[in-house]
C-alpha cells in the first residue's frame, strides 16, 4: 500500500478493525484516511445500504493516520448513481451527488475544522446568518427563505397577511439622475409560471396594458415636477 502515490488514494477491500469487515475502499487524501466508498451493482437501493456505510466510519484500524474521528466524508455508488454524507454537517443526512469529490476538495474540508473548528462546513455557517430583512418581500417570498433555511425538524409559522397599506412596499420615489427622473412601480396578477401558455400570454398583455396605462398618467406629472438643483441642496445643507 502506496499512499504517496498521489494526494488522493484510494485502497480497495481494505481490511477494517473487527467487527466491521472489509470496506470496498478507503479513501485517503495526503496520507491520511479521511472517507469511504461503498461500491454496489447498478440497481441497488442505495438507501438500505447507508448503515453499513456509516459503520466503516467508526472502523478504521488504530494504526490508521485519521485527521477527524470519525472519518467524516461517507459514500455509497453503483457507478451511476452516487450518495454522500458529510459527517461534519450539523444533522448530517445523506444526498446525491454527481461524483465523488476530489482530494483538493476534501483536503480544504478537512483543513476547515481546524481554522474553523465552530463552524467548519457551509451548512454550520448558513445557521448563522443574519436575520431575515422583510421589509421588501411578500409573505410567500418569506415563508420561502425562511423554510429553506430553518434546521430539520424545526417549526415555522407564517406570518400574517399584511394589510393593504402594506402591501405598497416602497412609497414612489423620483430622484434625479443625469437630469433624469425615475420611480419604482410593481404590478401583480394572479397566476403561476406553470399555467398554460394561453393564460401566461394573456399575463404578459395585462401587464403591458397596466403599465403603458401608468406612463399616460404618471408621466406628465412627473415631468412636471420641479426637483432642486444639486447647487442648491447643498447651498440650503451649509446654511
Amino acid at each position: 500500500m502506496n499512499l504517496a502515490a498521489g494526494r488522493g488514494v484510494a485502497v480497495r477491500e481494505f481490511i477494517m478493525k473487527p467487527p466491521h469487515g472489509r470496506a470496498d475502499y478507503l479513501l485517503f487524501v495526503d496520507g491520511s484516511a479521511v472517507g469511504v466508498l461503498e461500491a454496489k451493482p447498478a440497481g441497488t437501493a442505495l438507501v438500505n445500504v447507508e448503515p453499513q456505510r456509516d459503520d466503516y466510519a467508526e472502523g478504521v484500524p488504530d494504526d490508521i493516520e485519521i485527521p477527524i474521528e470519525p472519518i467524516p466524508f461517507l459514500y455509497i455508488s453503483t457507478g451511476k448513481e452516487t450518495r454522500y454524507n458529510n459527517g461534519l454537517d450539523p444533522d448530517a443526512r445523506t444526498r446525491n451527488v454527481v461524483a465523488v469529490h476530489r482530494p483538493e476538495t476534501l483536503a480544504e474540508w478537512v483543513s476547515e475544522v481546524y481554522t474553523s473548528p465552530l463552524e467548519p462546513t457551509l451548512r454550520h455557517r448558513l445557521r448563522k446568518l443574519p436575520p431575515l430583512d422583510t421589509g421588501d418581500l411578500w409573505p410567500a417570498q418569506i415563508e420561502a427563505t425562511v423554510v429553506r433555511t430553518q434546521p430539520r425538524g424545526s417549526s415555522f409559522t407564517p406570518p400574517a397577511p399584511p394589510t393593504a397599506q402594506a402591501r405598497v412596499r416602497r412609497a414612489p420615489r423620483v430622484d434625479r439622475r443625469e437630469n433624469a427622473r425615475y420611480c419604482r412601480i410593481f404590478v401583480r396578477h394572479a397566476g403561476t409560471i406553470d399555467d398554460a401558455q394561453a393564460v401566461l400570454d394573456e399575463i404578459r398583455a395585462w401587464g403591458v396594458e397596466r403599465l403603458l396605462r401608468i406612463r399616460r398618467v404618471f408621466a406628465p406629472r412627473a415631468r412636471a415636477l420641479t426637483l432642486p438643483s444639486p447647487a442648491s441642496s447643498v447651498d440650503g445643507a451649509s446654511t
